[in-house]
């Protein structure tokens, strides 16, 4: 397969997420669910190999876009499944999904009420022995970080996030219903930013 097929296959999925893909923690059928799906650039190996598709975003033009590229695969486009909304309040019931995807979302977070929030809705719609997989900004590795108001960082090139900390590993650890399902993952690029990739596994 030539890396133009390959990327036609793949679309520009996330390194970390494709990792899980090939260590077969996705089995076609599966119901999943993007959270924070931008115009759906994790979606597309999901959508061309039998996956049951869900998607959520809050830029109505994302999932406007999310929506076009899934029918362009023949994939079911049903308004229940591409839909606008926020991570703080996900419009799907309790224990739906067998995998939930947020990447590059949560350090969004407006403050840590917010971010664990987020957190709570993420493992309330994934089924018990269900995956989690987050990929977000860290504090980890970051030089200078400048702490402000509500538990957020001015970076470097003076963006504000709110980062994954050694304090948020420690209540996640403390949480009943979720255990990690593999060790954590952190990508530091100097200059840029920090990021870990979590998955985790929502217990009985």
């Amino acid at each position: 397969m030539t890396s133009s097929e390959l990327n036609r296959e793949l679309g520009n999925m996330d390194i970390h997420l494709l990792d899980q893909v090939l260590k077969g923690r996705f089995t076609p059928g599966m119901r999943i669910l993007d959270a924070g799906c931008g115009e759906g650039r994790n979606l597309i190996y999901f959508l061309k190999n039998g996956y049951d598709v869900y998607a959520l975003d809050q830029d109505t033009t994302a999932v406007k876009m999310a929506r076009m590229q899934a029918a362009t695969l023949g994939a079911n486009v049903e308004s229940c499944r591409f839909v606008t909304g926020n991570l703080t309040g996900l419009p799907f019931k309790d224990n739906f999904f067998e995998a939930t995807i947020s990447i590059n979302v949560l350090h969004l977070a407006g403050d840590e009420d917010a971010f664990y929030t987020c957190f709570r809705e993420l493992i309330r719609v994934t089924v018990p022995k269900g995956h989690l997989f987050i990929k977000m900004m860290a504090l980890k590795g970051v030089e200078h970080p400048e702490k402000t108001e509500n538990g957020l960082y001015k970076l470097p090139n003076d963006s504000v996030r709110f980062l994954f900390s050694d304090a948020i590993l420690k209540e996640i650890e403390n949480l009943k219903e979720v255990t990690y399902a593999e060790s954590l993952r952190y990508e530091i690029i100097p200059g840029k930013g920090s990021w870990v990739f979590l998955v985790i596994r929502k217990k009985n």
